[in-house]
């Protein structure tokens, strides 16, 4: 099971994007802080249209916005207002989408998905981290089967639907 909880251009105006953004230092203790708090691995994807946490196992949507609402000094109501919860393949056909731009603000746009390879890259290294099972939905290999297909998408052009 896999839980994504994230906010976006379409559910957050720019000031709370802003306000909410997630410096490259501080996403491996973030991810350590996840880690510790729920006890399995995670993925952050932030950028400037997105903040996203993905955690390998099913966590209520609460216990999510409370642990943001700590971690960003902010009121619990303001995150869940912003912030989407999905599930299971829910989780996973979103991630997809964000992978191969179809949920950009520009259509088909690419730079994502060097941004959702790195997210899933990073990983906090101190020994008390636990390492990725190989069968968990945020393993390292979780990327590649994403990352093939979008990159399909965006090179190849329209899709063609008289085919």
């Amino acid at each position: 099971m896999i839980t994504q909880v994230g906010l976006s251009h379409r559910t957050a105006p720019i000031e709370v994007r802003e306000r909410l953004t997630v410096a490259d230092e501080e996403v491996v203790p973030l991810l350590q802080a996840v880690n510790d708090a729920f006890g399995h691995g995670a993925a952050l994807l932030s950028t400037c249209n997105r903040l996203e946490l993905y955690v390998g196992d099913e966590i209520a949507a609460d216990a999510l916005h409370e642990f943001l609402a700590a971690r960003f000094e902010t009121d619990q109501a303001a995150i869940a207002r912003h912030f989407q919860t999905r599930h299971g393949l829910d989780a996973v056909r979103h991630l997809y989408g964000v992978a191969s731009g179809v949920d950009s603000m520009v259509l088909g746009e690419t730079e994502v998905l060097g941004q959702v390879r790195a997210s899933f890259s990073a990983r906090p290294r101190s020994p008390s981290a636990p390492s990725p099972c190989p069968r968990s939905p945020l393993s390292r290999r979780a990327p590649s089967s994403l990352i093939s297909p979008a990159q399909g998408c965006s090179s190849s052009g329209p899709a063609r639907l008289d085919a």
